[in-house]
């Protein structure tokens, strides 16, 4: 819900974790981050190959971002 209302705009992992998990250590924040996302893009995009670029759920270094050229509505 944060990254798809705010398409285009790009989330540092830490900004993210404060929203979603702010009350988990952090090594358990982040797995947990890495793995709604990777949850959220199979839901997305099921026939998705293991290890290639969303055209969706974009990751930027240690940040992800909604595409806002993604077709969605």
């Amino acid at each position: 819900k944060i990254l798809l209302s705010r398409r285009g705009q790009v989330f540092s992992t830490d900004q993210l974790i404060d929203f979603m998990f702010a009350d988990q250590e952090p090594e358990a924040a982040l797995g947990n981050l890495r793995g709604r996302v990777g949850e959220l893009r199979r839901v997305l995009e099921p026939g998705m190959a293991r290890r290639t670029d969303s055209q969706y759920i974009l990751t930027l270094a240690s940040a992800y971002c909604f595409s806002d050229q993604a077709p969605c509505w």
